[in-house]
């Protein structure tokens, strides 16, 4: 008896392969009765079909899927290339104009050393020693006080023109300095500058006369009103990549009168604010140490007053 076939099967037809489509078609054609497993094969056969299709949905959604992604990756990698371009422009301009306004800074300040280091007053009293010289007849004196006051202006302007000199030359100009202090004093106090062994001079590059400011208020403010003879120590040293000065002085506790000190401290705390800004842009410039000072009262175990002594500390450079 022939079997009914299933009205739904012509649509399953163009998921069959050659050998499936030959074996449905014999079996149709011949009208052969079909026994319990040949109906269990046809059965299989449909299932088979079934899950192809099924199969070919979901392989049809993936490839939309696909298609998708990958038609947005391009538009992806663009906006990113668009952020990163447009995010790297801002950080260079912000670089930029912080470089810029930190030379413009580091420029100030360098001018703001130099007439702090030759300031007016200091000049008037140069150009006042050498007129006491002269007048007390003492043309020697005046001759060696005027040689060493023309050195010391040739030696800052030429440093002023350098960020950092060697430090054998800038002790060079401080001593200029000192003796100019002491011809002017009549050598009322003493000096001396030691240096550790270690430091190569001709090799470490310093800021030029950053201890110029410390020194001038130790001969000023303390061994200028010592009635006996004073002494003024620098020592330099090294610490891994530090370099430590000390400038110690044994002068007096200033007494002055009250109109005297207050133009002696705006004065001091103009050079110190000038040696504070230098520091910090010196700070800001500098990507190892940081440079800073100290200054301390001398005591004794009476705590009585035994002078000043002032440490700065700077980042080492050395020339290459």
């Amino acid at each position: 008896m022939n079997q009914k076939i299933p009205s739904n099967l012509a649509i399953y037809l163009r998921f069959m392969n050659r050998k499936q489509v030959a074996s449905l078609c014999i079996f149709i054609l011949t009208g052969v009765s079909s026994t319990a497993s040949e109906l269990d094969s046809l059965k299989n056969v449909i299932n088979e079909l079934q899950h192809q299709q099924a199969g070919l949905k979901n392989q049809e959604q993936t490839d939309i899927f696909k298609v998708a992604l990958f038609s947005l990756i391009p538009f992806i990698v663009a906006f990113s290339f668009i952020v990163f371009v447009f995010y790297r422009n801002r950080r260079e301009a912000k670089f930029r104009q912080e470089e810029a306004e930190l030379k413009r800074e580091v420029t100030e300040m360098e001018m703001k050393a130099l007439r702090a280091q030759i300031n007016p007053h200091f000049i008037f009293n140069c150009l006042n020693s050498i007129h006491r010289f002269m007048d007390a007849n003492k043309l020697e004196q005046a001759g060696e006080y005027l040689i060493k006051f023309s050195n010391l202006i040739r030696m800052v302007l030429e440093n002023s023109m350098h960020r950092e000199v060697e430090l054998n030359d800038d002790l060079f100009a401080l001593r200029l300095y000192i003796e100019m202090e002491q011809l002017r004093m009549n050598y009322s106090f003493d000096y001396e500058i030691k240096v550790d062994p270690s430091i190569d001079l001709n090799q470490t590059l310093v800021p030029p006369l950053i201890i110029q400011r410390f020194v001038e208020n130790s001969i000023w403010h303390g061994l200028n009103n010592k009635p006996e003879q004073g002494t003024l120590r620098i020592s330099i040293s090294k610490n891994d990549d530090m370099l430590l000065y000390c400038v110690e002085d044994d002068g007096v506790k200033p007494r002055l009168a009250e109109a005297v000190l207050e133009h002696n401290v705006k004065k001091k705390s103009l050079g110190m604010s000038i040696t504070k800004e230098r520091l910090e842009i010196l700070n800001r410039t500098s990507r190892t140490s940081k440079a800073g000072f100290t200054i301390h009262d001398k005591l004794d175990d009476q705590h009585r007053y035994l002078g000043k002594r002032v440490e700065l500390w700077v980042p080492v450079n050395s020339r290459m």
